[in-house]
């Protein structure tokens, strides 16, 4: 007699709504919330591999660090990861802009390197920048290759 293969153990985690950020327990979710967390299947937006966002995961994130309750995970940790830092240098970038704007001004390479992570950026889910980014194509524009 051949076994069925069983799905994965889910753990579930208990619920702490006392825990969640203010804005939380404004949300309905805090009017009857889950009794436990249980992991999450979803797919990278990015790289479109298969993550999981578990369910001591999802207690770190809410309870913890405090995120909005129906904040769903789109990118994986890895995805994740490089985001936060294309994130750590645009605001590199952007700290040097202010602090020495005629040096960067003449530096190419810079303003190419800044322009690509404002791209880059938008392809991990971030924002798109529209100022910043018209202001290094005005001031690319006509430079070397």
């Amino acid at each position: 007699m051949e076994k069925k293969e069983q799905p994965p153990h889910i753990l579930a985690v208990p619920t702490s709504p006392e825990h969640w950020s203010d804005s939380s327990k404004q949300s309905y979710a805090y009017q009857s919330p889950p009794r436990e967390y249980t992991d999450r299947h979803y797919t990278c937006r990015h790289c479109r591999k298969a993550a999981v966002f578990t369910g001591q995961e999802q207690r770190e994130a809410y309870e913890v660090r405090k995120a909005y309750i129906w904040q769903a995970r789109v990118l994986c940790a890895e995805c994740f990861a490089t985001r936060m830092q294309i994130e750590a240098e645009l605001l590199g970038c952007a700290h040097r802009w202010q602090t020495a704007r005629a040096e960067c001004n003449a530096d190419t390479p810079f303003l190419r390197r800044w322009h690509g992570l404002l791209q880059q950026h938008v392809d991990y889910g971030g924002s798109r920048d529209e100022g910043n980014t018209h202001m290094l194509v005005a001031l690319l524009r006509g430079r070397e290759c």
